[in-house]
């Protein structure tokens, strides 16, 4: 539990004007931030305002109310919206029974979830799973103190893309998605690149989503490396050919580290394309990857990748 004097000698909801505001603020940050990623690691358990409050080391009142000066949210509103966006989520991504899901984020029956999440979400949760679009504006991403700047993207109409590729598969847990895909899809690429020749200058993945019976909590992911060229194919025969969709796109550009791309794609789908008001429909996400770098069996420093998300 984190340890602070409680004793303030000006209100919470003043405006900061000296050396010590300020510095509260920064502290006051510090600790929301700590409680904010404590939450999220703990939504699936049973969250009092006591609790939560006994953890940031201040009263529940006191704590409410910093909570809400600097998130604008109150702290209860913020923890059911982030369960309801959790729930929404598997409805979306996973064959889970809704009930289980309902006990899971801590409803008391499966009928309050439903009440709670169409209120939010102005559908029952069978219909949201059933539904082919995904309206990402409802959803409540993590509150972030002190966002970067959020990646603005082109909307295009892509034309259809004639590919060869090689297709990978897996199964992941919803909550191990991220750490899994660097660790699994550099296996994918070391193979791939065996098949086309070191000066190939781009290439496309396409990622497909799907649910899966067998198991309920994961996600059966295909992951289809291509290449448009057919020039730098070394070793045609292990390569089928796909076509990349055409359609509307959301078309966002990362041009940096590694270690980055993956915070990049999470807040694309969090933060950015709620903030734009976009609704994904149906479609694979589209990734073209353009070589900065010599091909090796080792993930590249350096990525330059245009990242294709259907919308509507």
């Amino acid at each position: 539990m984190l340890k602070h004097d409680n004793t303030v000698t000006e209100s919470v909801d003043s405006v900061p004007v000296t050396d010590k505001e300020q510095d509260d603020n920064a502290f006051y940050l510090s600790v929301i931030k700590d409680i904010i990623l404590w939450i999220e690691h703990n939504l699936d358990k049973s969250l009092q305002l006591d609790v939560v409050a006994e953890r940031s080391g201040y009263t529940k009142w006191y704590f409410q109310r910093i909570f809400k000066r600097f998130t604008d949210m109150t702290l209860a509103g913020y923890i059911r919206r982030r369960r309801l966006t959790k729930a929404a989520t598997e409805l979306r991504l996973t064959t889970q029974n809704i009930g289980d899901i309902a006990l899971k984020y801590q409803f008391d029956s499966q009928q309050s979830f439903a009440r709670r999440f169409k209120a939010v979400f102005n559908m029952t949760p069978t219909e949201y799973r059933r539904n082919p679009n995904w309206d990402l504006t409802t959803l409540q991403p993590p509150v972030q103190l002190e966002m970067p700047p959020l990646p603005q993207p082109d909307i295009i109409m892509l034309d259809d893309i004639a590919v060869m590729e090689k297709g990978y598969h897996y199964q992941s847990p919803l909550d191990e998605i991220g750490h899994l895909h660097e660790e699994i899809r550099t296996t994918f690429w070391r193979d791939f690149i065996r098949l086309v020749s070191p000066e190939l200058p781009h290439c496309y993945v396409r990622t497909a989503y799907d649910r899966t019976s067998d198991q309920p909590e994961c996600i059966a992911i295909g992951y289809h490396i291509g290449v448009d060229d057919p020039a730098f194919i070394v070793q045609e025969n292990e390569l089928t050919p796909a076509v990349i969709n055409r359609g509307k796109y959301a078309k966002f550009h990362f041009d940096g580290l590694f270690r980055d791309y993956r915070d990049f794609t999470f807040n694309v789908y969090l933060y950015a394309l709620p903030q734009l008001g976009l609704c994904r429909r149906p479609g694979l996400d589209i990734e073209k990857y353009t070589r900065t770098e010599a091909i090796t069996d080792n993930p590249p420093e350096h990525l330059c990748v245009d990242y294709y998300i259907p919308v509507l």
